[in-house]
Formats: C-alpha cells, structure tokens, sequence
C-alpha cells in the first residue's frame, strides 16, 4: 500500500501501468492524483446564471446546456435577463409592474 492509497484509503483509483505512477480514478467522474477534482462542469464550473439549471453531457468532456428560470432568462448560459421589471428599472423610489404589457412607473 503506498502513501497516497493510505490518504485516500480505501483506494480509489488503480494503476494503469505498474511500472510508471500513473492512475484511474474508480469513478469517472473525478480526476486528479487523489481523484478529489469532478469532471462535471457543471459542479465546477458553474456556467449558468440566474439560478438555472445546469446539465453536463456526461459523454462529451465540457458539454453541458443551461435550463433558464421561465421565460425570464435566455440565452445559452441564461445570461440574458428579459424581466421588463428589474431592481434598477424605476427611479426615485418608484415601483415598477406590469399591466397591459406595458411599464407602468408609479411615484
């Protein structure tokens, strides 16, 4: 048993060639010496934004796509902010809604 086995004991990962240190992570979906590092882009990157969804293509290294909160998000990332009403639409202590499809700024 060697140094790193007993850190991360029980073993999880397996030589790939006895005579050289290189390994295989037993899960697929971790990397590094100790296979401590995810593969998932999504838990390590996190691409979305808006509170998206993220799925990763768990076949294709760094693919994934981006589930958009409703229709208040687009974009491939959800990057995009369609709300007609935001924090900073109205000024000077205005509210804003929406009525008729329209911004209505009430004082």
């Amino acid at each position: 048993m060697s140094f790193q086995d007993e850190i991360c004991y029980p073993p999880t990962r397996s030589p790939i060639n006895p005579e050289l240190p290189l390994y295989k992570c037993a899960d697929e979906t971790y990397m590094g010496l100790y296979c401590n590092i995810t593969n998932d882009v999504c838990e390590r990157y996190h691409p979305c934004y808006n509170e998206a969804i993220c799925y990763s293509n768990g076949t294709i290294e760094l693919q994934y796509s981006c589930a958009c909160k409703s229709n208040e998000y687009s974009g491939y990332d959800c990057e995009y902010d369609n709300r007609i009403c935001k924090n900073n639409t109205c000024l000077n202590g205005g509210t804003c809604f929406i009525r008729n499809i329209s911004i209505a700024n009430e004082t």
